[in-house]
């Protein structure tokens, strides 16, 4: 009897999308037993998806919940891959610091040569180290001082739209205004752009930068269900994660700017794009004095120096950064830089219209430099406590990114869980709910700048704070980043003080989110000062 193939191919198909499902099934099943039988606690996954996705609530409260439920050590599930989940400090300490050549990466090298491995989040073992190396000196005291201009004048901007909110006297949506801030700064100084963002809706690089953040959802849930090589493949063929048209737009400006340069290098230009093209790798110091006047410093002792020096002082390739390797950092230092510190201002602007002696006392302090005659530059509002207590406690009751991770470069002993990653095993550090442990931090919920005041920072444990991270591989525009923030916040209480209205609410409520702090939307109201 002659068989009709195309009967036969059907059948096939049938069965085929019969028994995957119940295969699938079963085989994550039995993934889902990994905590169980290696001795380790944790709360049960979702069918197929594990723990990572928000279900009943934020994953950072879902991640506040286990760790009172389970400790400090717990597993969870990053789809079906088993991922251990750490708050200890000293535990935090040894694998971002002591420990950090077997911890060197935040995920699995990505095996594509596009322009998104190359970049210094994503990029992985010699190529992250020697990228890292050469952008280190541009994010130095003198480095950053030279772009005080520019930030500057992103700050007179944003105090005009703060001036005309005021004076029609309404709520305003602070993360609209904070991001327009944000985006005007990381436009010149990353990308020598004016883009008049409080005025000018239609400016292209505001247009593009706003749909940059409209994720690919198949490329975002695919980077936590699909197994490595499947997402290697994906990424040759180029799968973005971000909006593709708006990568596109910054790739091809940034390249057009750094031939612009090139091919005019008597012009002369301040600022981040300038301090890549002319960037080389020198085994130099990276200490910088003034670290002691922030609350990061807390994470920083000679252990952690001589740690960076060691790691950063050698490198294997060129000293240079290509064309390329610029292009991505423009674009992962866009990504980072607008959107946290917006969020920062934002959350920051929330606490201070709910704390009004605390935005008095704040006021007081940016007061006393303006009495003085002097200028609320560079100089003195990094050196003003108050307001570096302000951010800091800022970034602890609400940080941005609510947890960092760490690859295993090969297995790795834990004694206090007496348990053994595997190579390419991925552990991670609850952000939020170790900033929120009563243990580290008493009374977490309330906003107490006074913790990070110069005389009590002793008292806080090294590594229960990580807004930036830790170690060699923190947050490599941390200071930056501070800079705008308190910069811009002091600029702004010496002109205006800011008050709650019927839309203000009640409490920063956390919404579900991916990776980066969503939060209600924040409306408070604004006055001029007399």
């Amino acid at each position: 009897m002659e068989i009709n193939p195309i009967y036969l191919l059907g059948q096939i198909a049938l069965i085929t999308a019969i028994t995957t499902p119940i295969i699938y099934y079963i085989y994550s099943q039995y993934r889902f037993s990994y905590w169980k039988r290696n001795g380790i606690r944790g709360p049960k996954p979702m069918a197929f998806i594990g723990n990572i996705f928000p279900a009943k609530k934020p994953l950072a409260l879902m991640q506040l919940d286990y760790q009172k439920q389970f400790g400090n050590i717990y597993g969870i599930y990053r789809g079906l891959e088993p991922t251990l989940v750490v708050s200890d400090p000293a535990i935090i300490k040894r694998i971002l610091v002591q420990d950090f050549h077997l911890f060197r990466n935040r995920n699995a090298p990505i095996k594509s040569s596009n322009v998104a491995s190359q970049n210094l989040a994503s990029a992985c073992d010699d190529k992250w180290k020697r990228i890292r190396s050469i952008l280190s000196p541009m994010f130095t005291t003198s480095k950053l001082r030279k772009m005080e201009t520019l930030m500057s004048q992103c700050i007179d901007s944003l105090l005009n739209a703060l001036g005309r909110i005021a004076d029609e006297k309404k709520s305003f949506q602070v993360h609209d205004v904070m991001g327009n801030f944000t985006m005007d700064v990381i436009a010149k100084c990353a990308f020598a752009t004016e883009t008049n963002a409080h005025d000018d809706k239609e400016n292209q690089f505001v247009k593009k930068a706003r749909s940059v953040f409209d994720v690919n959802f198949v490329a975002g849930v695919s980077r936590f269900l699909l197994p490595q090589w499947l997402l290697d493949f994906l990424r040759i063929i180029h799968a973005p994660f971000f909006n593709a048209g708006a990568s596109r737009f910054f790739s091809d400006t940034a390249y057009h700017l750094i031939r612009q340069r090139r091919n005019n290098p008597d012009i002369k230009f301040d600022d981040m794009l300038q301090l890549m093209i002319k960037a080389e790798h020198k085994p130099e110091q990276f200490n910088d004095e003034d670290d002691k006047f922030d609350s990061h410093h807390v994470n920083v002792g000679e252990e952690e120096k001589q740690q960076e020096q060691r790691i950063l002082n050698n490198i294997i390739g060129s000293k240079y950064l290509s064309e390329e390797e610029i292009v991505a950092q423009c674009f992962v230092f866009f990504l980072a830089g607008y959107e946290t510190t917006a969020s920062t201002l934002t959350f920051c602007l929330f606490e201070l219209v709910s704390n009004p002696a605390i935005q008095d006392k704040l006021y007081e302090e940016v007061r006393s430099v303006l009495d003085k005659g002097e200028a609320l530059d560079y100089n003195n509002v990094m050196r003003l406590p108050y307001i570096d207590a302000v951010i800091s406690e800022t970034l602890r009751h609400h940080p941005p990114a609510f947890a960092l991770t760490r690859v295993a470069a090969e297995p790795y002993y834990l004694a206090e869980c007496d348990y053994t990653l595997r190579k390419g095993d991925m552990i991670r550090f609850p952000v939020y709910a170790i900033h929120h442990n009563p243990k580290f931090f008493p009374d977490p919920d309330r906003f107490d700048p006074e913790r990070f005041m110069p005389e009590n920072r002793h008292k806080i444990i090294p590594y229960t704070y990580l807004p930036f991270g830790g170690g060699p591989r923190n947050c490599i525009g941390m200071r930056f980043a501070l800079s705008e923030a308190k910069l811009g916040l002091a600029r702004m209480i010496s002109q205006f003080s800011f008050h709650k209205t019927p839309q203000t609410p009640d409490e920063l409520r956390i919404e579900k989110s991916f990776s980066l702090m969503k939060t209600v939307p924040v409306y408070v109201g604004v006055r001029r000062r007399t």
